[in-house]
């Protein structure tokens, strides 16, 4: 009967340890962000709210003059084109000293790296799920 219920009770633990660990690693660890839409953000910019940019593959992440972080996601590179125009009219216009816009655009990464990156996840939760299985199977095989 302990025997049983150790192995029960490791398989509860391997499996919710496995799914746990999934969801920490899919977890948004930038939650004190705000979004932005695409017309807030160019409302903000044309104002002269933010002191700073940066373009990543998919979004852009401001910062406010206060500090606070902003992210509008960007779906198009016609998007991207659009608030990268709406920032350098902004600081051909603005005084450089103290409003002007840091503009900074990050590389692209590979594909491979984003598609490993976004699965590992998934990988981690099948090993561990297997783990599980293999250890809940194996009270039923006698030596």
């Amino acid at each position: 009967m302990q025997r049983n219920l150790l192995h029960f009770l490791s398989f509860v633990l391997i499996l919710t340890g496995s799914l746990t660990f999934v969801w920490w690693l899919q977890g948004d660890p930038s939650h004190s962000e705000q979004s932005l839409t695409v017309g807030e953000a160019v409302e903000k910019i044309h104002k002269g709210e933010f002191r700073e940019a940066r373009f990543k593959s998919d979004s852009v992440d401001f910062t406010h003059a206060s500090g606070t972080k902003f992210v509008t996601e960007i779906a198009s590179d016609a998007t991207r084109e659009l608030l990268i125009t709406k920032i350098i009219d902004f600081n051909k216009s603005a005084d450089l000293n103290t409003n002007s816009i840091k503009l900074t655009e990050e590389p692209v990464s590979a594909p491979l790296g984003w598609i490993l990156l976004r699965s590992l996840p998934f990988l981690l939760l099948f090993i561990g799920i297997g783990l599980a299985f293999g250890l809940f199977l194996s009270r039923f095989v006698r030596k």
